[in-house]
């Protein structure tokens, strides 16, 4: 009994044994067959990517040459159109340029013109009237000097005339003052007149004004046009040292 189990165990030992063997060398060929595969499929598949590759590099440097010509001619074009703009826009500022100064200078000679011939017109009315105010004064001291003479005349028939302090004889031939002369003296009368109220209105405007002004700002304050005319006086002003003067600028003394 025990020696048949012996030998059954000892079958059963070498079957799967054998079993082993076999199953190991199925494996072997089995892992032989798959490393071949394996091999034939990866170089198959490295070849593929290899081409695959070099195709993509072709690609791609077809690609970057036609980029750079197109970037180069877009450049171009646009480089070519800024230029144009810019030529346009120098040719029409220049064109600008000279419209202006033609129009300017026609304006300034149109102005001299009509300056020129408003100072013509106003000379020549000016001489008529001064031609006319001197004629009539002439005519008016030629029939006084007349009336005169004969009054001196009658008194003289008359037994009179050493009782008379006479004045020389009126000549219709004696020097006369021009208008403008007389203008003058009669401006000057009323400018005696006028100064005493004007110098204590600047005086009030300096004290008022304790940061000083220029003589333009007591013009304007004052509402003279012509802020010149105020130079005599704010100069005897300074010299009597009623006000004083720094930079430009008067203030109350």
């Amino acid at each position: 009994m025990l020696a048949e189990d012996m030998r059954r165990l000892a079958e059963e030992i070498s079957n799967a044994y054998e079993e082993r063997v076999k199953g190991v060398a199925e494996m072997r060929a089995a892992e032989a067959e798959r490393k071949s595969t394996t091999q034939a499929d990866l170089k198959k598949t490295a070849d593929q990517l290899r081409a695959d590759l070099d195709r993509f590099k072709s690609d791609l440097d077809a690609s970057e040459a036609d980029r750079k010509d197109t970037t180069q001619a877009d450049l171009k074009k646009t480089a070519d159109q800024l230029r144009a703009d810019l030529d346009r826009f120098m040719s029409n500022l220049d064109a600008a340029e000279a419209e202006r100064k033609d129009t300017t200078q026609a304006e300034l000679n149109e102005k001299t013109e009509e300056l020129r011939g408003s100072l013509a017109s106003f000379r020549a009315e000016l001489s008529a009237s001064v031609a006319g105010l001197m004629g009539e004064f002439k005519k008016d001291s030629s029939e006084a000097a007349e009336v005169w003479n004969e009054i001196l005349s009658t008194m003289r028939s008359a037994g009179r005339e050493a009782a008379l302090t006479c004045p020389a004889k009126v000549e219709a031939g004696v020097e006369v003052k021009t208008v403008s002369e007389a203008i003058e003296e009669e401006e000057a009368a009323e400018e005696i007149i006028e100064r005493e109220p004007l110098r204590s209105k600047i005086l009030g405007i300096l004290e008022d004004n304790t940061d000083g002004l220029r003589m333009v700002e007591i013009a304007d304050t004052l509402g003279i046009e012509n802020w010149r005319s105020l130079i005599p006086l704010m100069r005897e002003l300074k010299d009597n040292g009623e006000v004083r003067k720094e930079d430009s600028s008067y203030y109350a003394a």
